[in-house]
């Protein structure tokens, strides 16, 4: 139910304020690493590359600031190697699979093309995974009953450039801040750390400046 809640939130917001409403897609490459600790082992999972995508949507408040929410594909995960004296060689390979819905609120300075920062919270709904083990694979389940929890949310920031043409490149790093681990007892955890670079492009930013500065001349 919350779940369902949040979506339609965040849908709501979307159809909000069209005139200065640009709608993009985009895609790009993530880099994502994971801490996984409990009453038995400690592991940090180094960086491994994955893959994001996904559309976003951008308002303008006509000053300096903008909100943009996003609904990103986005891979998480990392690699694990340990020579253990009890079972030998150790090798992990984690992929996750993750619904991402961050919440921007933009500095942008007011312009329709230049630099832009930002940051905010985001939403993460886990969809699936795998992870190999010494080359034997097993599925990640998602949920109370599973591996991992099916929902954690994380602070992103983000940092980019949109040129006139509507063409954007993006910097983003989202940090988990609730923990995934389903069993919690012991203070066990799993966190993840993801950083990564999108391209993207903005359909509408010509109609949306023209837009603009009709209502400056208007008033």
């Amino acid at each position: 139910m919350k779940k369902h809640t949040l979506f339609l939130m965040v849908v709501l917001l979307l159809v909000s304020y069209p005139i200065f409403a640009q709608f993009g897609a985009q895609a790009g490459v993530a880099f994502s690493s994971a801490k996984e600790k409990n009453e038995v082992i400690s592991m940090d999972f180094t960086t491994k590359t994955m893959f994001t995508g996904g559309l976003f949507y951008r308002r303008d408040f006509g000053g300096k600031f903008a909100f943009q929410p996003e609904i990103n594909f986005l891979q998480k995960g990392g690699k694990y190697s340990e020579n253990m004296v009890e079972i030998g060689q150790m090798d992990i390979d984690l992929t996750l699979n993750y619904l991402e819905i961050p919440l921007y609120f933009l500095y942008n300075g007011g312009k329709t093309s230049g630099l832009y920062a930002g940051i905010g919270p985001s939403f993460n709904f886990g969809l699936s995974g795998t992870v190999v083990f010494n080359e034997e694979s097993e599925d990640i389940n998602f949920g109370d009953d599973g591996d991992l929890k099916g929902f954690h949310m994380g602070i992103n920031g983000i940092v980019g450039y949109q040129m006139e043409n509507g063409l954007t490149f993006n910097g983003f790093v989202s940090q988990s801040i609730t923990n995934s681990e389903v069993d919690t007892e012991g203070d066990a955890s799993f966190n993840m750390l993801t950083f990564g670079i999108r391209a993207g492009y903005l359909f509408n930013v010509n109609k949306n400046a023209k837009a603009q500065s009709k209502l400056k001349t208007v008033f």
